[in-house]
């Protein structure tokens, strides 16, 4: 292999890290919100077994945030915990709340799938991205369960 196609696939292993080490940054951020929201959702829920549902999705949150730290870390990053105040999304009461935890989940569980396919070239990278869109779908399927159950007129 010739000099510039050295450079070349050095450019681009490099380029690719600085994607990874921002995806993953990204990724971070934004897990952390969820699991901010989720603890308050669950905190206000005006029902037990909302109440436990949202702790558990919470702490699965917080997994998968140490996770995506792990990740940082080895790749040689800094993490930095940002502000995990929830997002305010003008819910009325604990249907909207849920509605607003089941988009923030599905945008995360499309967001990862594009992560997995975008560094499709890494296998562990790519695997590692698609468990956490299933994981997502699965935190989806749980929020929906609950919105079966929540009544969308009450108020709080």
């Amino acid at each position: 292999m010739g000099f510039v196609e050295c450079m070349k696939d050095w450019c681009w292993k490099t380029d690719q890290r600085e994607a990874l080490e921002h995806a993953l940054a990204v990724s971070y951020t934004t897990s952390r919100r969820r699991a901010a929201q989720l603890r308050e959702h669950a905190r206000i829920a005006p029902q037990k077994p909302a109440v436990e549902s949202l702790q558990s999705l919470a702490a699965d949150e917080d997994r998968q945030c140490e996770e995506l730290k792990n990740e940082i870390l080895v790749l040689g990053g800094s993490v930095v915990d940002p502000e995990t105040r929830p997002v305010d999304f003008g819910g009325i009461n604990h249907w909207r709340r849920l509605v607003a935890d089941l988009e923030a989940h599905r945008n995360a569980a499309l967001r990862y799938k594009t992560l997995a396919t975008t560094f499709a070239l890494s296998p562990s990278t790519a695997e590692f991205f698609e468990r956490l869109s299933t994981e997502e779908f699965v935190h989806s399927e749980r929020l929906r369960d609950l919105l079966a159950w929540a009544d969308p007129h009450a108020v709080d």
